[in-house]
């Protein structure tokens, strides 16, 4: 006759099954944290883009309703740089401009200055703001469309990465683009 030996619950061990879903779980783990930042650059491209697309939705909206023109400049942080990293509403009321607050993309990104990756920066002209800043000038009309660019393709606004390698005329594999129509001043975001 045998006899079973009954072992207290503190010295019993871990069943395979136990061993098995904790080095399953550690593993997601290690997956997700090893592949996290290409999902958190992704959310900010993401954001960066939607924030500048709001802004330039809301001075054509403004211009329409106020029927005189409304302006978004893009600034480059740093002279120095090719890329712009600010962004600021200048709207018209009556004869004065009124200057929206300075906006940052989030960081580490930029709009990419190029003429086939932001061929809108490349079509509108360069100011000097009130500051004495200089910026390219993107300005909606009463109508909603861009000055000066009513006619010919729609054009493009690309934000990236600062890090991503700099390719003549090309995109890193992360990458936002905002569309715009030069005729009706609608704008499009597109995410790959």
């Amino acid at each position: 006759m045998t006899k079973e030996r009954h072992f207290p619950i503190s010295e019993r061990g871990f069943s395979l099954i136990e061993l098995l879903v904790v080095i399953a779980i550690i593993a997601t783990l290690a997956v997700l944290a090893v592949s996290g930042g290409g999902v958190v650059t992704a959310h900010r491209l993401t954001t960066g883009a939607t924030e500048v697309k709001a802004t330039m939705e809301s001075a054509r909206q403004r211009a329409m309703a106020s029927g005189l023109p409304a302006a978004v400049l893009f600034y480059q942080s740093d002279p120095g740089e090719t890329d712009f990293d600010c962004y600021r509403v200048i709207a018209l009321v009556g004869l004065q401009s009124q200057e929206g607050k300075l906006q940052r993309l989030p960081d580490g990104l930029v709009i990419r200055r190029s003429t086939t990756a932001s061929s809108l920066l490349e079509a509108v002209p360069s100011v000097t703001d009130s500051r004495g800043q200089t910026a390219k000038m993107v300005r909606f009309l009463g109508d909603g469309s861009l000055e000066g660019l009513r006619t010919g393709p729609p054009l493009a606004l690309s934000i990236v990465e600062k890090s991503a390698p700099v390719a003549a005329n090309d995109l890193p594999a992360n990458f936002a683009v905002l569309g715009l129509d030069p005729l009706l001043g609608t704008v499009v975001l597109y995410r790959p």
